[in-house]
């Protein structure tokens, strides 16, 4: 991912599985755009 240009973060709320960081990823792409 990284070398596609993605910036990878830790997921810091709910109990941090791939459905948290999805909707984590999800509320920051529609706070940017």
């Amino acid at each position: 991912m990284k070398l596609l240009g993605a910036e990878v973060r830790v997921v810091e709320s709910g109990s941090r599985t791939l459905k948290d960081a999805i909707n984590e990823a999800i509320r920051d792409w529609v706070t940017n755009v």
